[in-house]
Parts: C-alpha cells; structure tokens; sequence
C-alpha cells in the first residue's frame, strides 16, 4: 500500500478503535486505540478546545464501553497533502447513537512511516 493509502485506512482504522472503545469495556481495545496516537497528538474539539493526548486518553479512559447503541461511520476521506512521512486528511465522521445522529467534518495529520501510521493532529468541526 501507499503511504496515502496507509493513511486514508488508519481514518477507518481509528474509528473502528473509537467506536470498540466507546462500546466496549475491554483493556486491548483501549491500548489499541492508544498506540494509534503520536506521543505529540494534539487536538481541536468540535467546542474547539486545544487539547493534548493525555486529556484525550483520560477521555475515552472515562468513556470506555458507556455508548453501546454509537455506530460510527466515515465518508468521503479526501488528501489535502503530503509530504516526507505526513498525510493531511478530510473526511466525514457520522455518529448514530440510538438514532440520534450527529456530524462533523474533520482534518487530521497522519504519520506514516515504514508502512505503520500515528496520528498527530486532529480537528472536528461540528457540521
């Protein structure tokens, strides 16, 4: 695979480890999910407070396996560049929680180096 390829599929990986966690009380699911964020994460919340990866660990940590009816579903993952081992994102990101369904529009920096990603960088826009 490409290394743009590898990226586009760590947007469908990542939320399938988003979605597991949330609707799962399982340790690997969480430590999945973990090891798919660079040391140096850093996000945008879609109330658009800067946050760092220990305050995103704490929150799915806090999170873990309380939303069992959320489905998440991803669409229209677009590059918007590239460059040595980094891929800019955007994509589409659709929770149905029990029928109540949200949307946000989202860009994301992955790391993909020697056919492994991280993300980076990440930031939802409620849509």
């Amino acid at each position: 695979m490409s290394k743009i390829q590898i990226a586009k599929q760590s947007v469908i990986d990542i939320h399938e480890y988003i979605e597991n966690v949330f609707t799962q009380n399982q340790p690997e699911a969480l430590a999945q999910l973990f090891n798919a964020f660079h040391p140096d994460f850093q996000m945008i919340t879609t109330t658009g407070y800067k946050v760092n990866l220990e305050a995103v660990q704490q929150l799915f940590t806090s999170k873990q396996g309380i939303r069992t009816g959320l489905k998440i579903t991803i669409e229209d993952i677009n590059v918007i560049n590239h460059q040595d081992s980094t891929v800019w994102l955007q994509y589409k990101e659709i929770h149905n929680e029990n029928g109540v369904i949200t949307s946000r529009l989202s860009t994301a920096c992955v790391i993909v180096e020697n056919n492994t990603w991280q993300w980076i960088y990440l930031h939802e826009t409620s849509i």
